[in-house]
């Protein structure tokens, strides 16, 4: 079940960091470790901004440097800004797959030190855990049907090359969204084909 909640959704992130925003950005997502609904979300991208509504004030925090703040929970955070997806995770002798669209991402630092990421909808009826210490790599690459329609991917490696969690834009009725397509080209510009994660 996804959620018909439909949200607005911000024009993508330039090719080229600002790191005066970059400051901002780091500001707004480590202050809120935890990051909320679309409703109330701050945004880490390189264009960062605050996305207030009525029923949620602006939150506004200290400068902080941009470092702190890893590419990986930047992508995270943006991901709910591309509409349905699906999940793929391949494991021996299964297969899993899943639509939904993320409306919060959440962060939690385990008894043993490594973090898990949580993608999620509102209502908890869809969550994705993501082991963050174990994903060493993320590439965002394109790949046609049979009848030449794209398919718009971001894939998660492990630090050993296997794949950890497919995710890729869903086509409603055999449409995408225009604006979800030109969001993910726009965080691709940025963030390049493939993100290799420093430890």
């Amino acid at each position: 079940r996804r959620s018909t909640r439909r949200q607005s959704r911000p024009a993508p992130p330039p090719s080229a960091p600002r790191p005066a925003r970059d400051t901002m950005l780091a500001a707004a997502v480590l202050g809120a470790l935890c990051w909320t609904s679309p409703s109330a979300r701050l945004r880490p991208s390189p264009s960062a901004f605050l996305r207030p509504t009525s029923s949620h004030p602006t939150r506004a925090s200290a400068p902080l440097a941009d470092e702190s703040v890893s590419p990986l929970d930047k992508l995270l955070a943006d991901m709910a800004f591309l509409g349905p997806m699906r999940f793929i995770v391949q494991g021996p002798g299964a297969i899993l797959e899943s639509v939904a669209e993320v409306e919060g991402v959440s962060r939690k630092t385990l008894a043993d030190g490594s973090v898990m990421a949580t993608l999620k909808t509102d209502d908890a009826t869809f969550e994705a855990h993501l082991r963050v210490n174990e994903i060493g790599s993320v590439k965002m690459d394109t790949r046609d049907r049979p009848d030449g329609t794209p398919m718009y991917f971001v894939r998660f490696f492990r630090e050993d090359g296997d794949p950890a969690l497919t995710c890729l834009l869903h086509a409603e009725g055999g449409k995408y969204e225009a604006d979800a397509v030109e969001f993910w080209q726009g965080l691709r510009d940025h963030f390049g084909e493939t993100i290799t994660l420093a430890r």
